[in-house]
C-alpha cells in the first residue's frame, strides 16, 4: 500500500444526539446524502476510479481514491445518523422543486483518464462543499450537528488538496 492512504485525515467524529425534528433540514441534508452532487455519488465516482486506475495499474491514484471511497462510506454513515437525529429517515433522494428524485448511477463521471477523473473529483468535490457551506450558514444547525458537518467539511477540503497534489505531480 502507498503513502497517499496514510495521508488521510484520522480525526475522530462528535457525538449527536437527538434533535428536535426538521424537516426541512432533512431535505437540505438528503440533497448532500443522497443527490446528483453528494457524498453517494462521491463514493461510487472513487470506488470506479479506483477499480479502473488498478486496471491501467497507476497504484497511487487506484489508493488514492479507494481511500477517499472509505471516507465518503464514513460520511454517508454520519450523515444518515445525522438525518435520523433530525426525525428523518435517511433515503438516496434530493429534492428538486418539491419532487424527490432517487439517485442514479448516471451521476457517476464514467471517465478513465486519470486527469479528467481528478479534475471531475474535484468539481463534485467542491458543489458538495457549497452544499455543506450553504447548510453551516443558515443557522440552524444545534452545536453537536455543526462539529459533524465542520468535520466532514475537513475531509472534503483534504480531498480536494490532495487532489491538486496529484495533478500537480
Amino acid at each position: 500500500m502507498n503513502n497517499s492512504v496514510y495521508k488521510m485525515l484520522t480525526e475522530g467524529w462528535p457525538k449527536l444526539d437527538k434533535q428536535a425534528p426538521n424537516p426541512q433540514l432533512v431535505r437540505a441534508l438528503f440533497s448532500v446524502y443522497g443527490g446528483r452532487d453528494s457524498e453517494l455519488t462521491l463514493l461510487n465516482q472513487y470506488l470506479y476510479q479506483a477499480m479502473v486506475l488498478r486496471e491501467q495499474n497507476n497504484m497511487f491514484l487506484s489508493e488514492l481514491f479507494d481511500s477517499a471511497a472509505n471516507d465518503q462510506m464514513q460520511h454517508i454513515r454520519h450523515l444518515g445518523r445525522l438525518i435520523c437525529c433530525y426525525g428523518g429517515e435517511p433515503r438516496f433522494i434530493s429534492y428538486i422543486g418539491g419532487r424527490g428524485i432517487s439517485w442514479s448511477a448516471g451521476n457517476v463521471y464514467y471517465e478513465k483518464n486519470p486527469n479528467r477523473m481528478l479534475d471531475n473529483s474535484i468539481l463534485c468535490e467542491r458543489q458538495v462543499l457549497k452544499q455543506y457551506k450553504t447548510i453551516l450558514n443558515s443557522n440552524i444547525l444545534e452545536t453537536q450537528p455543526k462539529q459533524l458537518i465542520d468535520r466532514i467539511i475537513k475531509d472534503t477540503e483534504h480531498h480536494i488538496n490532495l487532489f491538486n497534489n496529484s495533478i500537480n505531480n
